[in-house]
């Protein structure tokens, strides 16, 4: 970019610090409310992580726009202020605007739709998170002179001193912009050949598995993996193989051991292959994740085929 810049913008490290301020305020805002609201936020399931970003889009949208002097909290510890090209607060929608990006990235981090048939929503969803998060570093790398992040590209945002005033003229580079096209098709050409590859893979029989899985048991967010563990005996060198299944249980009250059992028995029937050398581990998650606050307890059940097929005839009988 090139630019006559007659006021004092703030540095990163300002913004930065700022931006850890206003996150552990609204983390505390998050965490107090789970004494009224813990068995709400666990129904949610995923979508409690809505709850946080829109916390975060009123929070900035306000405070950093006209209403606020463009000063979050954090900003007005450190006298910092967002501004326009005149030095003015920006309006609200503008204010909104520029603080969609962590609105998204709060959504959308971590977020499952919980069946494969959503998987070309999930690759759209995805290209859109990891291209903000690489936009946001990339103008952080090379737009140096006026210091503009994505975010503030987007609302026509400056971040400056408090005690600093004037008209800021600047043009923008359009190489920059324009090879900022390529990180989203990048991105999302990685996604699309990572899917098509997995398909008929044991990674495709797996999302099969947790589909069934979450259809017919009272759980969410599954996923599947594989592990090795390695250990050394009296015999040398040996290795423990292991399927671990990690989901979170929708009702707090419900209890871990009979979920367990219940999915183990979902596995077999739907026929996923665990040999009798492999340990299959399962791993019942309760708690919620709102974005802005978290709380998780894991309880880990671990078993051979042959004695999770025990544990299946107990309750059947």
């Amino acid at each position: 970019m090139e630019e006559s810049i007659t006021v004092k913008l703030g540095s990163r490290k300002r913004r930065f610090v700022a931006f850890i301020l206003d996150m552990m305020l609204i983390g505390m805002i998050g965490y107090l409310s789970t004494f009224l609201f813990e068995s709400f936020y666990m129904k949610l399931g995923n979508f409690g992580k809505l709850i946080g970003a829109v916390i975060v889009l009123i929070y900035f949208g306000i405070f950093d726009s006209k209403i606020g002097s463009g000063q979050s909290i954090g900003k007005k510890i450190l006298k910092i202020q967002v501004v326009n090209k005149n030095s003015e607060c920006i309006s609200v929608s503008k204010s909104i605007l520029r603080s969609l990006w962590l609105f998204t990235f709060i959504l959308l981090n971590g977020f499952s739709l919980g069946n494969s048939k959503y998987i070309p929503i999930i690759i759209i969803l995805g290209t859109i998170l990891f291209s903000i998060v690489l936009l946001e570093i990339y103008f952080f790398i090379f737009n140096k002179k006026t210091k503009q992040s994505f975010h503030d590209l987007l609302a026509d945002s400056f971040v400056i001193l408090t005690d600093s005033k004037g008209e800021i003229e600047f043009k923008n580079n359009k190489k920059i912009l324009y090879c900022s096209i390529i990180i989203p098709i990048f991105i999302l050409s990685i996604t699309i050949c990572l899917n098509i590859s997995t398909k008929n893979t044991f990674l495709g029989d797996y999302l099969r598995i947790i589909d069934i899985i979450q259809e017919d048991i009272p759980v969410h967010q599954t996923t599947i993996s594989k592990n090795v563990s390695t250990f050394k005996n009296s015999n040398g060198t040996s290795e423990q193989h292991y399927i671990i299944l990690n989901t979170y249980k929708n009702n707090k009250s419900d209890d871990e051991k009979e979920i367990a059992v219940k999915i183990a028995k979902t596995v077999f029937d739907n026929g996923l292959t665990i040999n009798e050398n492999e340990i299959f581990s399962i791993v019942i998650s309760s708690g919620f994740n709102i974005g802005i606050a978290s709380k998780n307890k894991n309880q880990r059940f671990n078993g051979t085929v042959e004695q999770w097929k025990y544990e299946i005839e107990k309750i059947e009988n």
